[in-house]
């Protein structure tokens, strides 16, 4: 299946998205796959999550968008993380000053990622999973136009988390209309799922509503204490409670993702197939 680029995405915040994505590239991690988290939100929280503490970084993301000067090897830009199979090309504060940059050198500046990062996720890492803003900027348009997949978060606990879902597929359609045709939606994930609550029930229902359950994760990730304890502490609950429900729920989640790309890859080939039969 090797060199899958996985966007992860929602035009809402506070939804857990950076805690899905660090989560879920550890337990692909411990499953044997090569993984590299791509920390394109410069709030920089899956970077603090996933380097080891007091790592001496030199260089980031910024200089791989940095339009000035030339671009540092994207090589250099990977550290190891704490956890087995991981490596991160982490972000800081001020790459959020270079929006002025890509915009102004839009539409070239929209194949950053895929020019520089792409080629290395491809080659190297059997998954990479690309941690985007909660808002659709170019930022977030970079990486799906580098992405082979989109995967949404949806927070099961607040109605508000369903409204960015359809700016973020908007801008799906947008991306493959702008040339990356192979780009698809993967799956909508359920994250702080309570089945125990009318509203998490509610808006999972709702989910499935309107996309069907081949489009959604069967594997839900639950609303536990352990999950914010661990992001307080910046890590994952797989460094402290490797045994726990919510690791096991990111290990099936992990399983469930795997067997999708493998489906969906042999999908995407057969409509090739198709279409270059006469």
């Amino acid at each position: 299946m090797g060199g899958a680029v996985i966007c992860l995405a929602n035009n809402k915040g506070g939804i857990g998205k950076t805690s899905v994505t660090c989560h879920l590239a550890c337990a692909l991690g411990r499953k044997g796959k090569k993984v590299l988290v791509v920390d394109n939100d410069p709030q920089s929280n899956a970077s603090g999550i996933l380097l080891p503490k007091r790592a001496l970084v030199y260089h980031t993301l910024y200089e791989i968008y940095d339009s000035g000067g030339k671009p540092p090897r994207t090589a250099s830009c990977v550290y190891t993380t704490e956890y087995p199979g991981v490596d991160v090309i982490p972000n800081v504060e001020q790459t959020s000053g270079l929006l002025l940059n890509l915009a102004g050198g839009y539409p070239e500046s929209l194949a950053t990622l895929r020019r520089r990062v792409r080629p290395l996720a491809v080659k190297d890492y059997d998954v990479t999973l690309v941690d985007c803003p909660p808002t659709v900027c170019l930022f977030t348009a970079n990486a799906l136009f580098a992405s082979d997949w989109a995967l949404v978060p949806v927070d099961a606990g607040s109605s508000h988390s369903l409204d960015g879902l359809k700016k973020v597929l908007d801008l799906v359609e947008s991306i493959q209309d702008a040339g990356n045709t192979g780009l698809s939606l993967l799956r909508l994930l359920v994250n702080r799922m309570d089945a125990r609550t009318v509203i998490s029930r509610t808006i999972a229902g709702e989910v499935i509503r309107r996309f069907g359950e081949d489009m959604v994760f069967s594997s839900r990730i639950p609303r536990l204490t352990a999950f914010e304890q661990a992001d307080h502490a910046k890590e994952t609950i797989f460094l402290r409670q490797g045994k726990s429900p919510g690791a096991r729920a990111y290990e099936a989640l992990a399983a469930e993702l795997l067997a999708a790309l493998e489906r969906d890859k042999k999908q995407k080939k057969q409509n090739r197939k198709q279409e270059n039969t006469p």
